[in-house]
């Protein structure tokens, strides 16, 4: 995505928490039937890190768990494949092993990525089982959603989160507007749900001297960002992030 350079060093923190789907709002509820999450243990030279609680990314319910070890990657990888149990598939990503496992309705993945003088790693936990029963009432959501963006727009990204009373949304659109327009229509959406702007700030795109935008908004016990930018293909990428509670 280009335009994360618009928020200098913030975007390298922004786009690892929109890979790793962290941060979002408003958590739909899953709907039907609650499964019991597996239980994925951690090796025992392990420390457990916070990313934050369930979530929603694209329709499909998550949970992820990142981790630090002393031990050298191959051991923390062994380790995962006995524990997890066969059959465990592998595969090697640059610098980063994966591990998947289905267990009884869930999808487990493992990453692990050498450090010094260990590793670190992240374990995410997909519910397809629940994925499949909201798929449906997920996309009409998403239907209505779309409805009230900019005429043209195409959602790539949609995810929702809550972290114990504080509940996020990251949103990933693009369409063929100009940055004004695509400016305008969110100041008016957002103003539907509370929020009042409180800083426009025009930017460039990192080393690309392409224009860009980024919006504050504040609310009563909620606040929102937005990085507006025109991509190299000519299209307008906006990336909207609100926070409320917590």
């Amino acid at each position: 995505m280009h335009f994360w350079g618009l928020l200098g060093s913030a975007g390298h923190g922004l786009r690892r928490a929109w890979c790793t789907a962290l941060l979002v709002t408003l958590l739909w509820g899953l709907g039907g039937t609650a499964w019991a999450w597996p239980e994925v243990k951690l090796p025992p030279r392990a420390v457990a890190q916070d990313m934050g609680g369930p979530m929603i990314h694209n329709g499909t319910p998550m949970r992820m768990f990142g981790f630090a070890s002393p031990d050298k990657p191959g051991a923390v990888t062994a380790w995962f494949e006995k524990s997890l149990g066969p059959p465990v598939a592998r595969s090697a990503q640059g610098r980063t092993m994966v591990l998947a496992k289905y267990l009884d309705g869930f999808y487990v993945t493992v990453q692990i990525e050498a450090t010094f003088p260990g590793c670190r790693g992240v374990i995410g936990i997909t519910d397809m089982r629940a994925a499949a029963e909201m798929r449906d009432d997920y996309r009409a959501r998403l239907g209505r959603l779309q409805d009230r963006l900019p005429l043209g727009s195409v959602i790539k990204s949609h995810s929702t989160s809550v972290d114990g009373a504080r509940k996020s949304m990251q949103l990933l659109f693009t369409n063929t507007s100009s940055i004004a327009i695509n400016s305008s229509h969110l100041v008016g959406m957002l103003k539907g749900e509370g929020y009042a702007l409180e800083r426009q700030t025009s930017a460039e795109r990192q080393n690309a001297g392409a224009p860009g935008e980024l919006l504050f908004f504040r609310g009563d016990g909620k606040e929102a960002t937005a990085t507006i930018s025109v991509e190299p293909q000519g299209q307008t990428a906006v990336f909207l992030v609100t926070v409320a509670g917590g």
